[in-house]
């Protein structure tokens, strides 16, 4: 699947979204995190997120896990953007609160609040796709199929080659080497 930055955070998002009460004791939500191989769960009343860094981090604050519960350890609050928000928006929220996943929000009147997360692993492995990203231009250049990407170094012109030109066609500058090592 290609993703686009401009499409929508509903095409990207890892659902379902796993809620716990934020009374459950940390052990009980280790355990779906463990089980479910997801990196967070959504506390509700009050709304937080706990994560895996939260119970890392927690371990060394408490006495016992086995009484301690997760709104002794979850973040709050919930940094969300709501469904009709593009990967982009979620990105730029996500960089804005120094966040690695971001829930989504469904408009009022709903079930759940939350219908979605998207972590930043979502969004490497999407992105990596789409060669519109700096994170797929570089993965792109990895692949064992792909040609070598040069870049000059006098006017920044790119050149895709099997092997390293002498001098950018263009000016006749020097190049180097953009691409990722295969080894």
């Amino acid at each position: 699947m290609t993703v686009s930055l401009t499409q929508s955070v509903t095409e990207l998002m890892t659902t379902p979204v796993h809620s716990v009460s934020a009374d459950t004791s940390v052990v009980s939500a280790a355990e779906i995190l463990l089980d479910k191989d997801i990196g967070s769960v959504i506390a509700k009343e009050p709304a937080g997120i706990l994560t895996k860094t939260d119970l890392v981090s927690g371990i060394h604050t408490v006495d016992s896990l086995e009484e301690t519960t997760v709104a002794e350890l979850m973040t709050q609050p919930v940094i969300s953007v709501m469904s009709d928000a593009t990967v982009q928006q979620a990105v730029d929220k996500m960089e804005d609160h120094n966040v690695k996943r971001i829930a989504v929000e469904q408009h009022e009147n709903a079930d759940e609040r939350f219908i979605g997360i998207i972590s930043v692993t979502d969004l490497t492995g999407a992105l990596s796709e789409s060669h519109e990203t700096a994170i797929g231009m570089y993965v792109g250049l990895a692949s064992a199929d792909s040609p070598y990407m040069y870049e000059c170094v006098e006017c920044g012109n790119r050149i895709t080659s099997d092997h390293q030109p002498e001098s950018c066609p263009e000016c006749g500058g020097p190049t180097r080497n953009l691409s990722v090592s295969r080894d």
